[in-house]
């Protein structure tokens, strides 16, 4: 086994641990800490890093988690990532938390925090309430700097102390160094797929939901330098981007049946991780600067209305500045932000003949035989096309 590959097992043993055993060794070394959860997708890590708070991402406990408490409080439609989550809160996984935050980013998301403040009276519970629509321009910036000034001072009361504006540029500053180093991984594993696998790759960046950012750095750093080392050969297959899949995550051995018939050049796995493709600026008013970025530079995805741009027109740029030759729309089960974009983006792509395959998992999901057996089959046709020029 090489480095790189020990570093993503070292990763994936803390991504897979449930009872968030790295999070509690970090909260027993900073017993007067507190852990700042929030739920997936985007958050303002940022304040609460600057606050010295441990930010983490609640993303639920995919098929590793029975579902026994949550299911009497939700109903029976609702997506996977809300449900496990609440089973992991339920169930005392959760218990190191401080507060625990969500995002409007769908319904059933926005419905979150009134079920888990009736069902655990002892975790503070908020929603941030980020605009869906980012068209207005400054009245969106104006109001997005509000709701992270009154979210920096709930945590201001929670910690008992001051956010400095100076800690909020140096919490910026890690925070660019993290996505920088996230650009660089990403540009290696669209120029040289066969050394990066794609659960490598959501290794590597899950871990850094559990750990402060200036460790996942350090992990990031290494495993950059490790990358060239590989003496892995190309195999013939086809280069897909994998699309919908931006809150709930589909089980690793779904992306691992994937990657067996191609190679996943781009994603939008973990999309929050990554969700500026450029440095937040570090003058003048941070909070105002976060607020700009938020409303100027978010990613194309599902849940935002972003007005004059076009997220079809998005995902055709990716495809081809990716070199790709297919898109595979995966979208969760009941996750209608995701399953209403295949429609569209099945419109947009029927017209320019651009290969697609529409998928649907679930994060609880144990058997993906179907899975494969849908994939062999749309790639074979791929490269019998490549082949013969026949359709």
């Amino acid at each position: 086994m090489d480095r790189l590959a020990e570093i993503a097992q070292d990763c994936r043993r803390v991504v897979d641990d449930l009872s968030l055993g790295a999070v509690r060794r970090w909260k027993e070394e900073h017993p007067d800490r507190k852990v700042f959860g929030h739920f997936q997708v985007y958050s303002p890590e940022e304040i609460a890093h600057a606050a010295g708070m441990l930010p983490i991402t609640i993303a639920g406990g995919g098929n590793r988690i029975e579902s026994k408490r949550a299911s009497s409080r939700l109903p029976s439609f609702i997506c996977s990532i809300c449900n496990t989550s609440l089973e992991m809160a339920l169930s005392g996984r959760l218990d190191v938390l401080d507060i625990m935050a969500f995002q409007p980013i769908c319904g059933a998301a926005t419905q979150m925090p009134p079920i888990w403040g009736r069902n655990l009276p002892n975790l503070e519970v908020q929603l941030i309430y980020l605009p869906s629509t980012l068209m207005y321009g400054e009245a969106s910036v104006r109001y997005v700097q509000e709701e992270y000034l009154r979210l920096k001072s709930d945590l201001e009361r929670l910690t008992g102390g001051t956010i400095s504006n100076d800690a909020l540029k140096h919490s910026i500053q890690v925070y660019n160094d993290n996505r920088r180093l996230i650009r660089r991984l990403y540009a290696l594993r669209r120029e040289s797929p066969w050394l990066l696998s794609t659960t490598e790759v959501f290794s590597l960046l899950r871990v850094g939901s559990f750990i402060r950012k200036e460790k996942h750095n350090e992990i990031l750093e290494e495993a950059l330098r490790e990358i060239p080392k590989r003496s892995l050969r190309r195999q013939d297959k086809i280069r897909v981007v994998l699309e919908g899949a931006f809150c709930e995550m589909p089980p690793v051995e779904f992306l691992q049946v994937l990657e067996e018939v191609c190679y996943i050049v781009d994603d939008d796995l973990l999309i929050g991780a990554r969700w500026f493709d450029d440095d937040v600026c570090c003058d003048g008013d941070p909070l105002l600067a976060l607020a700009s970025s938020y409303v100027r530079r978010s990613p194309s995805c599902s849940f935002l209305y972003e007005g004059t741009r076009d997220k079809m027109m998005t995902l055709r740029d990716r495809y081809r500045g990716s070199e790709a030759e297919a898109v595979i729309f995966c979208g969760p089960r009941f996750c209608e932000p995701a399953l209403n974009d295949h429609a569209n983006f099945s419109r947009i792509f029927d017209g320019e003949k651009i290969p697609y395959l529409i998928l649907e998992f679930e994060e609880k999901s144990t058997l993906f035989e179907q899975v494969r057996v849908q994939a062999e089959t749309f790639v074979e046709s791929l490269l019998f096309y490549r082949l013969t020029g026949v359709e």
